[in-house]
């Protein structure tokens, strides 16, 4: 198991409904060339504990997510599923839920947008949302840095997790989940 793993596994999942407490906005430095395998190690981090909503911006890009997720880690899966318009969460066994454009998945506490704009009025519906920073995509950067101001703001809390650490991301979010009582 590398070291972006967690050192241990979590507890039992504690389905938590959406919007429990005050939104945390996390984000994450990476690259192109690393960015699938951070995104997929991250959501798979916070399924343990919570239903994920993954945003694409289109079909492609929500086979390609689907894909990545069957077959970024020999040692564990992430149950997960590609969700048609109008389909509910509810009742089903998976942990993480993908979708195609900018769609509230009710019951989930967490999104993450693959591809695509993260817009501030996602935290009126999550708990936890996850922006992936490209160090070299500067349009990708110049939009994470107009969120992350306009998120301070709406004085929602926020937190980078740089790429140099990557190894100590997994406790530092151990950490920071449990002192917020959301872990």
């Amino acid at each position: 198991m590398n070291s972006l793993r967690r050192e241990k596994p979590l507890q039992e999942p504690s389905i938590l409904p959406a919007k429990a407490g005050k939104p945390i906005a996390l984000f994450f430095g990476t690259n192109s060339a690393n960015k699938d395998k951070d995104f997929c190690e991250v959501v798979e981090f916070f399924s343990e504990s919570f239903k994920v909503h993954v945003i694409t911006s289109s079909t492609p890009s929500a086979t390609q997510v689907d894909n990545l997720l069957w077959q970024f880690s020999k040692e564990s899966f992430v149950p997960h599923k590609i969700l048609s318009p109008g389909e509910k969460v509810d009742g089903l066994p998976e942990r993480v839920f993908i979708t195609v454009g900018n769609v509230f998945i009710s019951n989930c506490q967490v999104v993450a947008v693959y591809d695509g704009v993260f817009y501030e009025n996602f935290y009126e519906h999550y708990l936890l949302g996850l922006t992936f920073v490209l160090s070299d995509r500067e349009e990708q950067r110049k939009a994470s840095g107009e969120l992350w101001k306009a998120l301070g703001a709406k004085k929602i809390e926020r937190f980078y997790f740089p790429a140099e650490k990557r190894n100590e991301w997994f406790s530092e979010l151990r950490r920071l989940m449990n002192e917020r009582g959301i872990l």
